[in-house]
């Protein structure tokens, strides 16, 4: 059975719901919106709204349920899964979601503090990443570095006079930038 990948590019669309399984598996749920946006004649143009059910498991849903917030610029990459029920009524149900192998900010939205941890992950048979049952425990080991605007060395941030423009133009488009 082939599994159908999907890298999803927007913002988070509530705040992230974490819980532990009744076996003590670390699960997490939230939502993504997800649109094109382009400079028009008009100013800002927006495409209709796609919206995406996420789900991460193990060592994934910690991470996420510590740094992911609600509006967060994020990049959802993973399988889709669709479930299927039966409703008291008789009425067949199906709802798609992300199960997401990788979650991380929107660089071209935010700046971000980038911590390493030691941990050799499960792989997947399709190479994703960590599978959702009997992952090992990941500590944090050191920090590798921090990015900010305006402040430190601007070459050790990487921030050129080119780059800082165009944070500060991302930074003033705000919402209405392209993701």
């Amino acid at each position: 059975m082939s599994e159908a990948v999907i890298t999803v590019v927007g913002n988070v669309v509530h705040h992230v719901e974490n819980r532990n399984t009744n076996s003590g598996a670390k699960v997490c749920k939230f939502s993504v919106a997800s649109s094109k946006s382009w400079k028009g004649e008009n100013g800002w143009e927006q495409s209709e709204t796609s919206y995406f059910d996420v789900e991460c498991w193990g060592k994934l849903a910690e991470n996420v349920n510590n740094t992911v917030w609600k509006g967060q610029a994020v990049i959802v990459h993973g399988h889709v899964r669709t479930d299927r029920w039966e409703g008291d009524d008789g009425t067949k149900h199906q709802r798609q979601k992300i199960i997401a192998k990788a979650v991380g900010p929107n660089l071209r939205r935010h700046l971000a503090t980038v911590k390493t941890m030691t941990e050799k992950p499960h792989e997947s048979p399709t190479g994703l990443g960590e599978a959702s049952a009997g992952e090992s425990d990941a500590s944090v080991t050191e920090t590798v570095r921090t990015f900010s605007a305006g402040a430190g060395d601007a070459s050790e941030a990487g921030n050129t006079s080119a780059a800082r423009a165009e944070q500060q133009e991302m930074a003033g488009a705000g919402a209405s930038a392209p993701f």
